[in-house]
């Protein structure tokens, strides 16, 4: 039996979406790999604090996520504020996508531990790769799903603003 052009159409539509999706999937494996495995130190300062206090910092990234956006639109409106609320701006989107590359390698080391229960938080390609399939699936669970993935983004803002404050302080 011969294939109708509608029928060629969906399987050419789902065929693209499933390449996407492998193709996110890899993608954020292969820059959580980067920040995991080469800022080692990094990665696992991260998994400390997120662990230590994760509602205090999950309402630190809501901060921010609230905050930002709106201190940054505000000086777009004055001519001397311009060049900072566009650097705010791009500071915003640029902390969405390394908070959604850094989740999953939260997730992937506490569920590590909740299933192996290891003494100590790991992180390795392994925590890694179940962090970023975890989160990938989370995603497709219906309501809970999207508010697991928003606290876990959430908590990866906090986290990262709280270490880059701790360095500003240690600045001074």
């Amino acid at each position: 039996p011969q294939k109708s052009v509608r029928d060629m159409k969906k399987n050419g539509i789902v065929a693209i979406l499933s390449l996407m999706l492998i193709g996110k999937l890899f993608s954020i494996f292969l820059c959580a790999l980067v920040i995991g495995l080469v800022f080692r130190r990094y990665a696992v300062e991260m998994l400390k604090v997120a662990t230590s206090q994760p509602l205090v910092e999950i309402g630190r990234g809501l901060v921010v996520l609230i905050v930002l956006p709106v201190v940054s639109v505000i000086l777009l409106i004055t001519i001397l504020g311009i060049p900072f609320g566009i650097l705010g701006l791009l500071s915003f989107f640029a902390i969405l996508i390394f908070a959604s590359v850094v989740a999953p390698i939260i997730l992937g080391s506490i569920v590590h531990k909740l299933i192996f229960k290891p003494e100590e938080y790991q992180i390795s390609w392994k925590t890694i790769l179940l962090g970023v399939v975890l989160y990938q699936l989370l995603v497709f669970i219906p309501f809970v799903g999207w508010i697991g993935t928003f606290l876990l983004c959430l908590l990866a803002i906090g986290v990262m603003m709280k270490m880059k404050w701790n360095v500003l302080k240690e600045w001074r």
